[in-house]
């Protein structure tokens, strides 16, 4: 089930603490009451009183919301997909589909596929080991953008490819050495190349990341006007 959109979800006790460590770049200022969940104007209140940075404090919320979300995959360690959302006030100005298209394909790199229906504007990428949407659309006075990658075919790709030449390796080792430091040998080899195969898919990861928080606030930026 889809994840609410960062402004309207209510944060555990648990996820405040997290939050508030993460923006405060040290240990939780203090002890919190318990409470039925706090949502992020409450939590940029708190981090006020105590003088943590909102821009900081909602970083760290989106970055602990993201990773309760479906996509986190428990066995390679990595979310292997990817969601970011802002919502800004004001409707979204058909003018500015020209401007919205030009910073996407700048930001993530790619040309993509285009489609406006009613006023809202999408934009993806197909075909390749990640899938990429990057999306703009006004409802009741409030614009909403949100991005998303795919990287579970990057990953089955990368571990398929990585995973059966390390096997291929280490099955040859024990062949050659059938013995128990054969065997101790052939494990940690397996056991490096999962680590390098890993590291080479959190890679990826930051670069979609990266990209993505950056289309989704500069269009936030252009679509909010001057006084957001």
């Amino acid at each position: 089930m889809a994840q609410p959109p960062i402004h309207q979800r209510r944060f555990t006790d648990g996820e405040v603490r997290e939050i508030l460590k993460r923006a405060a770049d040290d240990d939780s200022p203090g002890a919190l009451p318990t409470s039925g969940g706090l949502s992020l104007v409450e939590l940029k209140a708190i981090g006020k009183e105590v003088g943590i940075d909102p821009a900081r404090l909602e970083d760290a919320a989106r970055a602990v919301a993201q990773n309760q979300e479906p996509g986190f995959n428990p066995i390679v360690g990595i979310p292997t997909v990817l969601r970011y959302e802002r919502v800004v006030d004001g409707e979204l100005d058909v003018a500015l589909m020209a401007p919205i298209l030009s910073i996407i394909r700048r930001v993530m790199g790619h040309h993509g596929e285009v489609s406006e229906v009613s006023g809202s504007l999408e934009w993806r990428t197909k075909g390749g080991s990640v899938q990429r949407l990057v999306s703009v659309s006004s409802n009741v006075g409030r614009t909403t953008i949100e991005g998303s990658a795919n990287l579970r075919q990057a990953t089955v790709g990368t571990y398929l490819s990585g995973g059966l030449f390390a096997i291929t390796i280490a099955t040859i080792g024990v062949a050659a050495s059938p013995s128990v430091v054969g065997l101790v040998l052939s494990a940690g080899f397996l056991a490096t190349a999962y680590v390098g195969l890993r590291a080479i898919l959190k890679r990826v990861l930051r670069s979609e990341s990266a990209k993505l928080e950056r289309a989704v606030n500069e269009l936030a930026e252009l679509t909010s006007g001057p006084s957001e």
